[in-house]
This record gives structure tokens, C-alpha cells and sequence, in this order.
């Protein structure tokens, strides 16, 4: 039987004559089986549909199983169905996928399952930066890190989260926020054995991230700061850079500032964000009007 025919029997499933709706009327277990038994069909057709690479068709019928199984209070089913659904939206119609989400949330929300209820919110603030609704995914990466913080098993999902809400703040151009979130995954990480050395990474990228509105006597009290608490920072490539740019702000040499990014970045390439924000950083200290890309690559 193809899809499209098992859609047409779940459809005709609706269709009861008057003595199956009396009787379902005063028996609830026959009405809830008969409606899973109807989820089941589409839930059937759904999967046809997607090995046959009709998304659309896929999620659609996994939201009408879902939403069956939700009437024969079902709610396990209903999620998988509403995952389901999700899992074929997500490339093809973000406001479908989000509101599969948003529906897999409320059901855990009401259950009161802490730990799958961040594990959805957390991937619904994916879904949702990813179409760049970066409101929404602040306020949901922020309500992850805070219940995060207390559920041992979910402190993956809190440092996944503010090193998002990094990238976030990035590409708003917000460098403090984005300075204050890369800071604190790097202390997160400095009390995690297997992590620990990723904290230099993360420290450098904050102190890039104060280069833009804050002074070099801040930023050289907080390099400081961060060889006080991190004793690795300072014998760094990181750190050798960072005395190499304040050196050359000092002496507004910006020849041995281009230098010195170039010799790190012949190591250690430089990811796209951080070049922008070095050229932000070259233009402020050395008045530079034009495109200067071209000389930190």
C-alpha cells in the first residue's frame, strides 16, 4: 500500500457511522484506541513519505499523528512524532521545525521533565539562530544556563549555550557581551580536567573582544588577571600575541602590529570574526579609513 492510499484510510477513519460514535461516547479506552490506531496510519504514511524524499508530505503527516496521539493522551508518541516532523522541516521550513519544538517543549514543560525540557529548548535556540531570531535565542540560551546550572547531567547543554550566546553577541557586533560569555567558559572549563586546556583559547578570545571599547591599562590588568588564574595563559601563542598588539598600540608601530598577527596567524589561522575585530582594533589605534583585510591575511 502506497502512502497517499494509507493517508486515505486514516482520513476515512473520521468518517463513523452514528452506532461507532455512541459507542465511543461511552467508552473511552475504544475511542482512545481508535484514535491511536489513526495516529498509527499517518504516523505509517509519514514514514513512506520521507524514504520517498517527500519532506513536505513527511512532516505534514507526522504533525496530524501527532496530533492524534495527543487526543488518545498518547504523549510519548506524540513526541516522537513531533521530533519526527522536526527532523524533516529543519531544512526546508524553520517556522514548522520551531513550532514542532515549541510543542515538544510544552509537553515536557507539563510533565515536568527538567532535563529533556532543556535538551529541546536548547535545540530549539539552535533552530532559532540559526534563522538569525537572535531575541528569542538570547532569552532561551539564557534559561538553559540558569536551569542548566543545577542538573549535573545537563551542564553540557549550559557551556554549549554560552559559548552560542558568544557567537551571538559576535555577530551583533556586542564585543562586551560577547567578552563577558567567552570569560566565563573559560573559568567554566579551567575546573574540568579533560577541558582545561581549551581555557587559553577562550580567554584570548574575550581579551580580543575588550580591544574594542575598553583601554589597554584595563585590558593589560586583566591579561593580569587571567596568568594569575590560569598560570598556562601566560606562556601562551595567545598571550604572546596580545603583549605583541599592546607593544605596538604603546609605540603606535602599526607595521610591528601587522607583524605580529601575521606570525600567529602563520601558526594558528585565524578564524574569520577575529580578523574582523582586529581590523576594527587596527582602524581605532592607527586611523585607518581603508579596506586593510588584505594585510592580516
Amino acid at each position: 500500500m502506497n502512502p497517499d492510499e494509507i493517508v486515505n484510510l486514516a482520513d476515512q477513519q473520521g468518517n463513523k457511522c452514528w452506532f461507532t460514535l455512541i459507542y465511543e461516547y461511552f467508552d473511552n479506552n475504544y475511542k482512545n484506541n481508535s484514535l491511536e490506531e489513526r495516529a498509527d496510519l499517518y504516523h505509517k504514511a509519514a514514514n513512506s513519505y520521507k524514504l520517498n524524499k517527500q519532506n513536505s508530505l513527511a512532516g505534514d503527516n507526522y504533525m496530524k499523528a501527532s496530533l492524534y496521539y495527543g487526543y488518545a493522551h498518547c504523549d510519548i508518541k506524540k513526541v516522537y512524532c513531533l521530533v519526527d516532523a522536526f527532523n524533516v522541516y529543519k531544512t526546508s521550513d524553520s517556522d514548522k521545525a520551531i513550532d514542532c519544538l515549541r510543542q515538544v517543549i510544552q509537553i515536557y514543560t507539563d510533565s515536568c521533565n527538567c532535563e529533556k525540557l532543556m535538551e529541546y529548548k536548547f535545540k530549539l535556540a539552535e533552530v532559532l539562530k540559526d534563522a538569525h531570531k537572535y531575541e528569542e535565542a538570547i532569552e532561551l540560551y539564557k534559561d538553559v544556563m540558569e536551569v542548566c546550572e543545577t542538573i549535573p547531567h545537563c551542564l553540557n547543554y549550559k557551556n554549549k549555550s554560552i559559548l552560542n550566546l558568544a557567537d551571538i553577541y559576535i555577530n551583533l557586533e556586542n564585543y562586551a557581551n560577547a567578552s563577558i560569555h567567552f570569560e566565563r567558559y573559560a573559568y567554566d572549563v579551567m575546573k574540568i580536567s579533560l577541558l582545561k586546556l581549551q581555557a587559553k583559547e577562550y580567554l584570548f578570545n574575550s581579551i580580543l573582544c575588550k580591544f574594542y571599547d575598553e583601554s589597554v591599562e584595563t585590558i593589560i590588568h586583566t591579561i593580569d588577571r587571567y596568568c594569575n588564574d590560569y598560570p598556562q595563559f601566560d606562556s601562551s601563542r595567545e598571550n604572546k600575541l596580545l603583549k605583541g598588539i599592546i607593544d605596538a598600540i604603546n609605540k603606535e608601530d602599526e607595521d610591528a602590529f601587522t607583524d605580529n598577527i601575521n606570525e600567529y596567524d602563520q601558526i594558528s589561522r585565524l578564524k574569520d570574526w577575529q580578523v574582523r575585530v582586529l581590523l576594527k582594533v587596527k582602524d581605532k589605534y592607527f586611523n585607518q579609513n581603508n579596506n586593510v583585510e588584505d594585510d592580516l591575511c
